[in-house]
């Protein structure tokens, strides 16, 4: 992502985000977790939680 951090936060922050990042991965929003935000031109670091039931999902992000 190139944009500033001023613009992420403008733009619905990490809300946005993880609802971008689940739709594309297509899992449920409460598996994405964000750990932080800042400012470097712009960096998230997130994580993924898939629960040991989905594991055809888990197959389907690791080839994402």
């Amino acid at each position: 992502m190139e944009q500033t951090l001023d613009a992420f936060l403008a733009d619905g922050g990490s809300t946005t985000f993880v609802d971008r990042i689940s739709t594309q991965l297509s899992t449920d929003p409460k598996n994405v977790k964000i750990m932080s935000v800042y400012e470097g031109s712009l960096v998230v670091n997130y994580g993924l939680e898939v629960p040991d039931q989905d594991d055809k999902k888990l197959e389907a992000l690791k080839n994402t």
